[in-house]
């Protein structure tokens, strides 16, 4: 694996780059993740500056919302003119920026499969539903009254539904982050072990 690295990813992923960072770092001598590594009381965008100057490889974790970031687009613009090795890993089907293409990435679009973002709670289910959708998303409603199922729900049912789906992502969400991590570190060992 190189020893210096910069994560370049939009902060909105920050909760799915973390732990990807933080297996990295049990391999690498230097990893630059900006949440962590900027020093209080200095220019910051000096800082990103002077850590792209010195790492080997920047990985930019690349979907939808790094698509959105002007600082992702900066810092791999910066890395390129520096003459870095960059290394997109893909979460998405974001296409990646002609100047970033020119780069080979690591696919984790299928691993990921669309869950690498916590959904608020509020976003998985409108505040008004019936008790039908909710009983048949979760198979509960083979013997119930149709005329039933029509009806809107409580408001302790929705909010149980909520928490039920929020738990299931959750969980889906921590999986294609160990998944992400394991199988990009892995990726980075065999480039060191090939002395790329």
């Amino acid at each position: 694996m190189p020893s210096k690295l910069f994560i370049s990813y939009s902060h909105d992923d920050e909760k799915f780059a973390k732990p990807i960072v933080q297996l990295l770092r049990v391999s690498a001598k230097y990893v630059f993740f900006d949440r962590d590594t900027l020093k209080p009381g200095k220019n910051w965008a000096d800082q990103i500056q002077k850590a792209i100057e010195s790492v080997q490889l920047v990985v930019v974790i690349w979907c939808k919302h790094a698509s959105l970031s002007a600082y992702v687009k900066q810092e791999y613009l910066a890395a390129i003119k520096k003459e870095k090795d960059l290394m997109p890993v893909l979460l998405d089907d974001t296409p990646l920026p002609k100047p970033l293409a020119a780069f080979q990435w690591i696919d984790f679009r299928q691993s990921v499969e669309g869950t690498h973002e916590y959904t608020p709670v509020d976003d998985l289910l409108p505040p008004s539903i019936g008790l039908g959708p909710i009983l048949e998303q979760r198979g509960e409603c083979r013997n119930l009254d149709r005329t039933a199922l029509s009806q809107p729900a409580s408001k302790d049912i929705i909010e149980a539904y909520r928490n039920y789906m929020a738990r299931k992502r959750n969980v889906e969400f921590v999986a294609n982050q160990k998944i992400v991590a394991q199988k990009l570190k892995v990726a980075l060992d065999k480039r060191l072990a090939n002395n790329e």
